[in-house]
């Protein structure tokens, strides 16, 4: 491995070299994968990583800077060829690269197929290992290996250049080791494009102010914006505007191949005495007894030694000066799946055409192409009618703007320049709002195509996902009109009941109690039931914008808004991104923007009335979360259950009735039938013996499903008699798997800090493996008495996963008891580690508002239950509390009130403060301190003092001087009710943290 990425790294390979076949490359024996530098791209054989294949021995390095519209993989089923056709300025070029074993010629009729099919026959390049020994090309002092097998073995070979015309390009005698040495001048026939990148975090944003306020003044004087020609020039002058002000107080990156985050000084005084050394033996090469040729070896051997050495040192180096906010980069490295370290890129992508027949898309333009129709399909010609219900329940999103738009300005050019663009952009967004217009320059996006992780092909278009980076400007207005959505969502119930994605208050582990709650409850009354787990397939591109806006329209959505969705979603716009490519605009036709703020109100309202298919009177439930949708049915029996989830499928306004109109197909791969029940049969021909309840394929008309033992569920593997083992051990998998890699960042000599590495663990390790732990999991009571209750068992299993951590935090020997690890490295026993997540859970559980849906459920919860007890019961059982005696935390509204306001400075503050216009002031502020911690409110009218209050918190171990501020503050807003006055009102405060954590809109 080392030797390759010093190949990779040499100066010659990257001042000279853009192509590299390699024979019998290094493999990591866990993940069969090369190691390579991000500025290649490694091209494996078809049969790479497939059972049976055999191990892969020929593999290609290419450089980025080559366009991978000039090259295309052509697929040789072998582990032992790689192939690939370059285009270059004469023409197409085949090149193979080919390992042939020492005792077969499997590989050359696979290379003679190959080069038959390929056109340009008078460009091949035909390159590698071959193994073979020939008078042709073997020096005569190899003659003792001319024999009569080796030459029958070299046959094939022979005839295979013989029919093609191939020419040996390499001079007989001379050995091929030495064919990298040709020093031969080469480049790639493309240039590359450079693309300008700017260092955001360096930026100087009261420069950045200063130019922005600059060019907003020149702007011609605002007008009313009454069409949608002056709406264009409005955006297109604020984005002129931004971009300027970004080049005068913003620089640019330097990026250059050359740089290695592990060069030192040392090593270029080391490389050029090497170098020196290297060419004094190069010329007394006739001689080889002379010290030189020995001294020259050493001294390399010494520089590989201190380039090694240099690369350990840098990254010891970097765990040691770790902090706090830097950690998460170090645990991004043992957390991301593992790749050989190039730059992923998309294979040929094989379609299905409409006459059935497969169709191979190797250049970037059918690429593109064949994406685009995977993600966003051409919308359906006519939309049939949906028999459809009333909707309800509430859903509302949080708003979040992270990324850079097609524009190339990302989200902190508005943040920090909010105060000056904010007057300029409200009349944008009111007049697109108002007259139902959306500029121009918002319909243009960049799809970036990103691989779904795990996935076993990447050759089908299905295995990616379009990731829409949209205009931050629109994405702001965007954000707007979903806050007010989802609050009027949320005050007239639009959503269903069971519709957990995407609502405030609501995650998966509820939808996944529901589930758990329906099946038990069954089990508790004698029945069985029977559960349908769908996923729609590209949910958001196939959404059809015309049955959206009837949706919402049968909703009560405001007519304003319903219009200028479909004003908003027409005439789009994309360019595909993938690889180094970057396809033209290409219309969207269909589809729902992935990554818009509204998307998720959007789709929630699109498959609604799929969620409400269901008939709970009819022992139906349904539990939609975003795209995944489950149907529970139970009865008697499971033909009972069956005949209803095939009902439920197929009658009027059903699940198949709403793909019809909702232009929507079910992934196959992802559909499945759980049967649950615990109960037992008479096993046949063993008297006394039992065995599961027989259970059949779920089938309606043509379609059957099958019926599996355990099913993945929203992140947690559901079994058919929900004893959570086989989940228990996928928690453990996942668990170890982590820990085992936290001994490459902590170690006894080197690595980070034991609290870094602690820090980790507990933010990162356990969230993963006790996820929807409330569920799985049946909290531990120990008892002196008696060997205690609960899922011991499991607690005993994952404590192997906090052993690992624990003695890569500390650094301990292997016989230390997992009780002194624990103590020492501050860390809960694994059985009161998991039952604190369902303490947790049930204390958020007893406090949701009776909106929730799982509200009812929860108060049933607590009065017991004796036969099949739900986790619900067991997690309350555990908190010992009644819900009906918690109060529900509310989520909470922004008010309507004036926005909060920072001073810059305090004489700036005092003079406003005197000067402020409001009939009355309330200055707070807070106090912390040894004697306690407290807050102080004055109440003023007119400059004239009218009242004062205050309290003591208590001790300042207790409390913060955050919680003194805020604190303060709400004693001015109950100061503010008891005198009646709910206008004309300022709060002063001098804790800019708590003015601002007062302005977020927090659930």
């Amino acid at each position: 491995m080392d030797a390759q990425l010093d190949m990779l790294h040499g100066d010659e390979i990257r001042r000279t070299v853009n192509i590299i076949a390699l024979q019998e490359p290094y493999l990591d024996p866990k993940t069969s994968l090369t190691r390579a530098l991000p500025s290649w791209r490694v091209i494996y054989p078809p049969t790479h990583g497939k059972d049976g294949a055999g191990r892969t021995r020929s593999i290609l390095f290419i450089r980025k800077t080559i366009s991978t519209n000039d090259w295309a993989q052509v697929a040789i089923p072998s582990p032992d060829v790689t192939a690939i056709r370059l285009r270059t300025a004469t023409g197409w070029i085949l090149l193979v690269n080919a390992y042939i074993p020492c005792d077969n010629n499997a590989p050359i009729s696979l290379i003679d197929r190959a080069i038959e099919n390929f056109r340009e026959r008078e460009s091949i390049i035909l390159l590698g290992d071959f193994n073979r020994h020939h008078p042709r090309w073997d020096e005569e002092r190899n003659a003792h290996l001319f024999t009569n097998a080796n030459l029958d073995l070299a046959e094939p070979l022979l005839n295979l250049v013989g029919r093609h015309g191939l020419e040996m390009t390499l001079a007989k005698d001379l050995p091929t080791l030495q064919s990298t040495a040709s020093k031969n001048y080469t480049r790639p026939d493309n240039v590359p494009a450079r693309i300008q990148r700017w260092d955001w975090h360096k930026a100087d944003w009261e420069k950045y102010n200063e130019a922005l306020e600059l060019g907003l003044a020149d702007l011609p004087r605002r007008r009313v914006v009454r069409d949608q020609t002056v709406l264009n020039a409005r955006v297109v002058d604020l984005e002129r505007v931004i971009w300027a002000a970004v080049e005068a107080s913003v620089p640019a990156v330097v990026v250059t191949p050359y740089s290695k985050r592990w060069w030192t000084p040392d090593l270029t005084k080391t490389r050029r005495k090497v170098r020196k050394l290297a060419k004094r033996s190069y010329k007394l090469r006739e001689f080889q007894d002379l010290k030189i040729h020995s001294q020259f070896r050493a001294e390399r051997n010494q520089y590989t030694q201190d380039i090694r050495a240099a690369k350990r040192a840098h990254w010891e180096s970097f765990l040691a000066e770790l902090t706090g906010d830097q950690v998460w980069t170090a645990g991004n490295y043992i957390t991301e799946e593992p790749t050989d370290g190039g730059t992923a890129h998309v294979p040929d992508l094989r379609t299905i055409s409409d006459d059935g027949s497969e169709q191979i898309a190797a250049s970037n333009e059918d690429k593109s192409r064949a994406l685009l129709n995977a993600f966003f399909p051409p919308p359906a010609p006519e939309l049939p009618e949906f028999h459809s219900a009333v909707p309800a329940s509430p859903a509302v999103s949080d708003l979040k703007l992270l990324h850079t738009g097609p524009d190339g300005l990302p989200a902190c050019v508005y943040k920090y320049g909010a105060d000056l663009l904010v007057p300029h952009l409200l009349p944008v967004f009111r007049a697109s709002l108002r007259l139902g217009i959306y500029p121009a320059a918002w319909r243009k996006s960049r799809t970036v195509v990103l691989r779904k992780p795990g996935k076993p092909d990447y050759s089908v278009p299905k295995a990616y996902r379009p990731i829409a980076l949209l205009n931050v400007v629109s994405k702001i207005l965007s954000a707007c009109v979903a806050t007010r959505l989802n609050i009027l969502a949320d005050k007239y119930q639009w959503f269903p009941d069971h519709h957990f994605g995407g609502r405030a208050g609501c995650n998966t582990t509820d939808a996944i109690h529901t589930a758990v709650k329906a099946i038990k409850d069954a089990w508790a009354r004698g029945q069985v039931a029977s559960g349908l787990f769908l996923d729609v397939k590209g949910a958001f591109p196939h959404a059809d914008p015309r049955r959206l806006a009837r949706n919402m329209q049968d909703m009560g959505v405001p007519g304003g808004y319903i219009n200028w969705m479909l004003t908003k979603l027409d005439g789009r716009v994309t360019s595909l991104a993938f690889d180094d490519y970057v396809s033209p605009e290409l219309p969207i036709l269909n589809g729902i923007d992935q990554g818009c703020p509204l998307s998720v109100f959007f789709y929630l309202t699109y498959n609604s009335p799929l969620i409400r298919v269901p008939k709970p009177r009819a022992n139906e439930l349904s539990i939609g979360y975003i795209d995944d949708v489950t149907f529970i049915a139970w009865g008697k029996t499971f033909e009972e259950t069956h005949e209803a989830l095939a009902d439920i499928m197929s009658r009027q306004g059903g699940a198949l009735e709403w793909l019809v109109s909702h232009n929507s197909t079910f992934e196959l791969d992802k559909t499945a039938c759980i049967d649950f029940s615990q109960g037992r049969e008479p096993a046949p021909g063993r008297a006394s013996q039992t065995q599961p309840l027989t259970r059949r394929d779920l089938a309606w008309g043509d379609h059957r499903v099958k019926t599996v033992a355990q099913h993945v569920f929203l992140g947690v593997l559901l079994d058919q008699e929900l004893r959570w083992t086989s989940h228990s051990f996928r928690a453990l998998a996942r668990g170890v798997a982590w820990a085992s890699q936290l001994g490459r960042l902590a170690r006894a000599n080197h690595g980070i800090s034991p609290g870094l590495a602690r820090k980790l663990y507990v933010s990162i390790a356990i969230p993963r493996f006790t996820y929807a732990a409330d569920v799985w999991f049946k909290p531990v009571t120990l008892r002196a008495d008696t060997k205690g209750s609960g899922s011991i068992g499991m607690a005993h299993r994952l404590a192997r996963v906090q052993r690992t951590a624990a003695l890569s935090i500390l650094g301990g020997l292997r016989s230390t008891p997992t009780t002194s690890l624990d103590a020492h490295a501050r860390l809960l026993p694994m059985h009161l580690l998991l039952n604190r997540a369902c303490e947790r859970a049930a204390l958020r559980l007893a406090s949701v508002p009776v909106s929730h849906p799982l509200y009812t459920a929860v108060i049933k919860s607590a009065c017991g239950q004796k036969a099949h007890r739900t986790p619900l019961h067991e997690i309350l059982a555990l908190l010992g509390i009644n819900p009906a005696l918690i109060s529900a935390q509310q989520a909470r509204k922004p008010l309507i009130t004036t926005p909060e306001r920072i001073f810059p400075a305090k004489q700036e503050a005092g003079d406003l403060a005197a000067s402020d216009p409001a009939r009355f002031q309330i200055f707070v502020d807070g106090a912390h301190s040894e004697d306690g911690v407290g807050a102080a409110a004055v109440f003023f009218r007119r400059s004239r003092p009218l009242s004062s209050a205050g309290l003591t918190l208590g001790c300042s171990c207790c409390y913060t001087i955050l919680d003194a501020e805020l604190a303060a503050i709400s004693l001015a807003i109950h100061m503010a009710r008891d005198a009646r006055i709910w206008d004309n009102l300022t709060i002063f405060s001098d804790s800019q943290q708590a003015v601002n954590y007062v302005g977020t809109n927090r659930g």
